[in-house]
């Protein structure tokens, strides 16, 4: 290769303006051992930059040991390419913050236009039975219907009966039946009494084959219920922070696991919810608070609620309708969200805290459009792992202009 041809490639890595197919050049360039002298003189280069600029904070120990460290691996081509993705990393002030491996990651800026679209898995939901047996559900299908011990799709296709069976004659609402969804996949399930459950991605939804004196389901993650009306038999949502009692009605909770904040919304009828706080812990809506229609309580990690007024109910139900909508969100959030349809690892550079956004997108538009659409406010931009492998997890780094 013309040495030129090298300068070009190694500058634009640099610069973070390498398209995919220049960045599988450089590999080869990084793999060839004709090539160590025209690299170590831009390392070389390079580093002498950096002790310039970007690495004032390091002591003249520190940076002769790290220098010595990069130098002493020219030997082992295999550890050109991770050499050259730290140094870019110092670049961007976080050289010490990752160790020099040849598994290293390379980056892509989203404005190359050359990343493969990074989309949901195809894992599917499972049904797991209270014996323990395990349903991988069929995606082509609406959901699942659960009655009278017999477990059917919407269409009337029968997926397991057990009507028959004398082992199980008697009243099982000890018994818990779990539907999971898995990251980036949706469900809906009629339990035993005829309500409908509709189950976001990464959800767990635990009830069992047939209710007895009492109607409860357990749910971590989020879902919209409507629940059909039994007076004598109140139907009960049960959380880690909040306990919603509902006579019938149609509400959506969200109650992820390592979320912050839990928070039931009504949309019709009424609920009443109370925190939920472990033994020792005291809450201020222990008695409970009574919904009306448009109406959200936001409970937190100290078991605290609050009640909103004016609820974007909008916001609340978009993931139902195949929407992202943003009010007023954190980037963090909205990444967290994200995380829960796409195989991503996200990692933050830069002061983000105030950083916030607003807007809808379309999941159908593909995570790329939105990535997109949210650099054009100028607040942030993105560096994505390329891959041709669809289920393969991404790394995302997210660096604050």
């Amino acid at each position: 290769m013309e040495i030129n041809r090298t300068y070009y490639l190694y500058n634009r890595y640099l610069s973070n303006k390498l398209t995919a197919a220049e960045l599988k050049e450089l590999q080869l360039v990084l793999d060839d051992p004709t090539q160590e002298e025209i690299l170590k003189s831009l390392f070389d280069k390079t580093w002498d930059d950096l002790k310039k600029d970007e690495t004032h904070y390091i002591s003249q120990s520190k940076d002769v040991e790290i220098y010595q460290h990069i130098i002493s691996q020219k030997r082992h081509k295999t550890a050109w390419l991770s050499i050259a993705a730290t140094i870019f990393l110092c670049l961007c002030g976080m050289g010490l913050f990752y160790k020099l491996s040849k598994n290293t990651p390379l980056l892509v800026s989203l404005q190359t236009g050359e990343l493969t679209d990074i989309t949901p898995r195809a894992d599917k939901p499972t049904l797991i039975l209270a014996d323990g047996k395990k349903i991988a559900l069929n995606t082509d299908k609406e959901g699942i219907i659960v009655q009278d011990k017999e477990y059917i799709y919407e269409d009337g296709t029968t997926i397991l009966n057990k009507s028959s069976d004398i082992t199980t004659n008697h009243p099982s609402s000890s018994k818990l039946n779990t539907i999971i969804t898995p990251i980036g996949s949706q469900y809906m399930v009629i339990i035993p009494d005829g309500s409908k459950v509709w189950l976001n991605s990464a959800s767990i939804l635990k009830f069992p084959e047939e209710f007895g004196d009492n109607r409860e389901v357990y749910l971590s993650g989020e879902a919209y219920f409507e629940i059909k009306k039994n007076k004598e038999k109140p139907f009960f949502v049960r959380t880690d922070k909040q306990e919603i009692a509902v006579l019938g009605t149609q509400f959506n909770v969200s109650a992820y696991n390592g979320d912050v904040h839990a928070a039931t919304t009504l949309l019709k009828g009424a609920v009443n919810v109370k925190s939920m706080p472990p033994e020792g812990k005291n809450s201020n809506f222990e008695k409970g608070m009574l919904l009306q229609p448009g109406q959200q309580v936001v409970t937190d990690n100290q078991y605290k609620s609050k009640l909103e007024t004016n609820a974007d109910t909008i916001q609340a139900m978009a993931w139902k309708e195949g929407l992202f909508v943003f009010n007023n969100e954190s980037i963090e959030d909205i990444m967290k969200s994200l995380a829960r349809w796409y195989p991503i690892d996200v990692k933050y550079q830069g002061d983000l805290k105030n950083v916030r956004f607003v807007g809808n997108y379309s999941r159908a538009k593909g995570l790329l459009n939105l990535l997109e659409n949210i650099e054009t406010t100028g607040k942030v931009h993105f560096k994505i792992e390329q891959s041709d492998d669809i289920s393969k997890e991404r790394r995302i780094l997210i660096v604050a202009n």
